[in-house]
């Protein structure tokens, strides 16, 4: 609804960040800033798909599901 209404206004750039098991990564990102919450935004990031950064991305989430326990953890009352 709020695209319909245009009240979300953004913007668009590329940021090349550097993280500590993926190495470089280039990414796109657009800022949303909806008019209804004046000084809050929502920032999402991409890598263009098939690009060297998206690579990077898809090993990283490979590398951290494969970490993760099956099952619940305990103490959790899950």
């Amino acid at each position: 609804m709020l695209w319909a209404r245009h009240e979300v206004h953004g913007k668009s750039a590329g940021a090349k960040l550097h993280h500590p098991r993926a190495g470089g990564l280039e990414l796109a990102y657009e800022t949303l800033t909806p008019n209804s919450a004046p000084g809050r935004q929502l920032v999402v990031y991409r890598a263009v798909p098939g690009s060297p950064s998206a690579e990077r991305l898809s090993l990283l989430q490979l590398q951290d599901t494969s970490a993760r326990p099956v099952g619940p953890v305990s103490g959790t009352g899950r």
